[in-house]
C-alpha cells in the first residue's frame, strides 16, 4: 500500500533542500571567489581582457548586476532606442 506524505513531511523536505541549496551555493561562492582573487587567474583570465571581479558574495553580485542594469536601462532610454 502506498501512502501519500503529510503537509508537514512535504514541508520538511522542501526545507531541507532549500538548506542544502543553500550551502551548497556557498561552498561554490566561496571556492569561486577563492579561484578568481588568485594573481594567476586574473592574469591569464581577467586583465587581459579588461574584466575585473565584480564581487566577493552571491549578494555582492547581485548589488552589482542590479547596479549594471540601472545602468544600461539609462543608457537605453537616453538613446532613444525603441524595442519593435
Amino acid at each position: 500500500m502506498k501512502t501519500t506524505p503529510s503537509s508537514e513531511q512535504r514541508v520538511a523536505v522542501i526545507t531541507a533542500l532549500a538548506a542544502n541549496v543553500a550551502v551548497a551555493i556557498a561552498k561554490f561562492a566561496a571556492e569561486s571567489s577563492r579561484i578568481v582573487n588568485t594573481a594567476e587567474f586574473r592574469e591569464k583570465y581577467l586583465n587581459n581582457l579588461g574584466f575585473e571581479p565584480a564581487g566577493d558574495t552571491p549578494e555582492q553580485f547581485a548589488a552589482f548586476l542590479k547596479q549594471d542594469r540601472a545602468l544600461a536601462e539609462k543608457k537605453v532610454k537616453a538613446s532613444g532606442a525603441k524595442l519593435d
